[in-house]
């Protein structure tokens, strides 16, 4: 019966694995990918440049669901002169908003990690696509999410080289 129950750990703790190794296996089938190392997100700024500019529709979800949140992130996609996905319709990227939940006491003024801003490729075979670019946001744990939200876009439009480009404008 001892026997039994270590084969069952075995087999959930070899599950519990799995994820992790499809992430690898992601990383190492798109060169656009990002990779982690080290609980961070390292991705090639060229490779995702080039993503964004061939694209031509572009999905947006924001969790948690939020009609604010969504708006500004559809505002930034027509801003950089792409068209954004209707529900359920193929995109070409998928930009994903998602709030950190951070659970229990926070101690310091300053320093949460309160949201990341992930951009994956094209889906294949019905599911995301690879990670291409992440973007994270600290800063006050008692920010408002549309005003964290707001304050990611400018800082991904900053870094992704995208500030100050109007619809239409070529780069």
């Amino acid at each position: 019966m001892v026997k039994l129950y270590g084969i069952r750990i075995a087999f959930f703790c070899g599950l519990a694995l799995l994820p992790i190794a499809a992430v690898h296996a992601q990383d190492a089938a798109s060169p656009a990918a990002c990779t982690l190392a080290k609980e961070t997100y390292h991705c090639d700024r060229g490779a995702f440049r080039q993503a964004l500019s061939a694209a031509k529709v572009i999905g947006v979800e924001s969790v948690p669901v939020s009609r604010m949140v969504s708006g500004q992130l559809t505002e930034l996609v027509a801003k950089i002169g792409k068209t954004v996905a209707g529900e359920g319709a193929a995109a070409d990227l998928t930009f994903s908003l998602l709030k950190r939940d951070l659970g229990g006491v926070i101690i310091g003024p300053s320093g949460a990690e309160l949201a990341t801003l992930r951009v994956y490729g094209p889906a294949h075979g019905g599911e995301r696509g690879d990670l291409i670019w992440a973007e994270i946001y600290t800063g006050q744990p008692d920010m408002q999410w549309p005003a964290v939200a707001h304050s990611l876009i400018e800082q991904f439009r900053g870094s992704a080289g995208l500030a100050g480009k109007a619809s239409g404008e070529k780069r």
